[in-house]
């Protein structure tokens, strides 16, 4: 892992979360992310026994939360999806409970947490539930839409989610047009 930036403040909207962060790395959506506290960052304090610092520890797990980068907008209002350099960004997400402060630090998971990719054409009108029905597994994949106007979309999942991936699009195939176009594992 490592720190990209670091938090600079959380406003709470009425049903989602906008964080805004400084980074220092490039950023992309559906990269995976961990907030930090920055006494929790380092792997112990000089001096501490090693209870000591296993507590230290305990402490720092309980207050890491994840997120998947699913949008971002620079300062100014225009959506980005590239960012680094030193640029004010804001990350948002609907996950009610994510709880950050100003100098938290900013990690970047490991790019295999994402190593299945689809790739699929459905309907244009069904972008939106299939978002909202991904955002209902959870954790499950992240969909992007690559061309909104012909229904081109992404699903990005980790390899260990596969069987359910293929159970859900199998599924999903019943009730709407859902035709893959590529299937890749990074």
């Amino acid at each position: 892992m490592q720190v990209i930036g670091r938090v600079l403040r959380l406003d709470i909207e009425s049903f989602s979360r906008r964080v805004l962060v400084e980074l220092w790395q490039d950023l992309a959506l559906g990269d995976m992310v961990r907030f930090t506290p920055e006494w929790a960052a380092g792997q112990g304090v000089a001096g501490q026994g090693v209870a000591e610092q296993e507590d230290e520890q305990a402490k720092a797990e309980r207050t890491i939360q994840h997120l998947i980068v699913s949008q971002m907008e620079s300062e100014q209002g225009e959506r980005v999806y590239r960012a680094g350099g030193g640029e004010k960004v804001c990350l948002f997400t609907d996950i009610p409970d994510i709880l950050v402060r100003p100098g938290y630090m900013i990690e970047k998971l490991q790019p295999q947490a994402l190593s299945l990719r689809i790739e699929a054409l459905i309907e244009p009108a069904d972008i939106c539930f299939l978002s909202g029905l991904m955002e209902g597994y959870g954790d499950l994949a992240v969909l992007r839409t690559l061309d909104g106007s012909c229904g081109l979309v992404e699903l990005l999942a980790s390899a260990s989610f596969q069987r359910e991936i293929e159970e859900l699009i199998r599924s999903l195939q019943k009730e709407m047009s859902f035709q893959i176009k590529a299937v890749e594992l990074r």
